[in-house]
C-alpha cells in the first residue's frame, strides 16, 4: 500500500511536472523561443538591410568616384581649353598691340619727317625770300635807269608778238573785253615818261582793239620794269616778276631733290 501510494503520487507528480512543463512551454517558453527567433529574424533581416545598404553604398560610392574623375577629366578639359583661349586671345592682343605700336611709330616717323620737311622748306623759303627782297632792293638802288626802260621795252614787244603768234588767245580777250572802252592797269617800278605812256597805250589799244585808258601805279618793290592787267591778261616783264620766277623755280627743284 505504502508501495502504491509512492507509486501513485510519484505519477501524480510526473503527471503534474509534465502539464507544468507544457504550461511553461505553451506559457513561457514557446513566447520567448517566438521572441528570439522573431528577434533573430529581426537581426538577420537588418543584416541584410545592412549587407544591402553596404552593397548600395559601394555603388553609390563607386558612381561618385566614376562621376567625380569624369568631373575631373572634364574640369581638365575646360581649363586647357580655357588657357588656350586665353593664350590665343593674348597673343591676338599682343599682335593688336604691336601693329598698332608700329603703326604709331610709323605715323610719328612720317610726321617726323614731314615736319623736318616742312621746316627745311620754311626754311628755305625764308632764306629765298629774304635773298629776294635784298637782291630787289640792291637792284633798284643800283640798277640804272636804262635797265627799267629796256624791260619796258620788252613789255611792249611782247605784247605786239601776241598779236602774231598767239591769236588765239587774242581773240578770247577782245571778246571778253566787247564793245567798251577797257582800261590798261599799269604798275611800273618807276614814274613813265610821257613817251612811255604813249607807247603802252599804242600797243594795249592794239592788243584791244579799243582805244584803252590807263591807270598807272608806281611799285618801287618792281625794282625795275612793269606789269599791266587788262582784264583777263596780265603781262609782266619786271625784276620782281624774274626774281619770283626764280624762286619758284629753286624751291621746285629743292622739292624734287628732297622727295627724291
Amino acid at each position: 500500500m505504502f508501495l502504491e501510494l509512492d507509486l501513485a503520487t510519484i505519477l501524480l507528480e510526473i503527471a503534474n511536472f509534465l502539464v507544468l512543463t507544457a504550461l511553461l512551454y505553451y506559457f513561457l517558453f514557446r513566447p520567448v523561443l517566438q521572441r528570439v527567433e522573431e528577434r533573430a529574424a529581426e537581426k538577420q533581416r537588418l543584416i541584410e538591410k545592412a549587407r544591402e545598404d553596404r552593397q548600395q553604398a559601394a555603388e553609390m560610392r563607386a558612381e561618385v568616384e566614376a562621376h567625380l574623375e569624369a568631373l575631373d577629366d572634364r574640369v581638365s578639359d575646360i581649363l586647357e581649353e580655357a588657357r588656350n583661349r586665353i593664350e590665343t586671345e593674348r597673343r591676338q592682343v599682343m599682335d593688336a598691340v604691336r601693329r598698332e605700336a608700329n603703326d604709331i611709330l610709323a605715323q610719328a616717323r612720317r610726321e617726323g619727317r614731314q615736319v623736318r620737311e616742312q621746316q627745311v622748306s620754311r626754311f628755305h623759303q625764308d632764306l629765298l625770300e629774304t635773298v629776294m627782297t635784298v637782291s630787289r632792293y640792291l637792284i633798284r638802288q643800283a640798277a640804272p635807269e636804262q635797265v627799267h626802260d629796256q624791260l619796258l621795252q620788252q613789255l611792249n614787244e611782247r605784247a605786239w608778238e601776241m598779236g602774231h603768234k598767239e591769236t588765239d588767245l587774242l581773240q578770247s580777250l577782245r571778246r571778253s573785253l566787247g564793245e567798251h572802252h577797257p582800261t590798261a592797269r599799269i604798275t611800273t617800278a618807276r614814274a613813265l615818261s610821257a613817251e612811255q605812256q604813249r607807247d603802252l597805250v599804242r600797243t594795249f589799244s592794239a592788243v584791244a582793239d579799243h582805244a584803252v585808258s590807263v591807270d598807272i601805279e608806281v611799285d618801287p618793290g618792281l625794282a625795275a620794269g612793269a606789269r599791266v592787267r587788262l582784264g583777263d591778261l596780265v603781262l609782266e616783264n619786271s625784276i620782281a616778276g624774274r626774281l619770283e620766277a626764280l624762286r619758284e623755280d629753286v624751291l621746285n627743284r629743292i622739292e624734287e631733290s628732297t622727295s627724291g
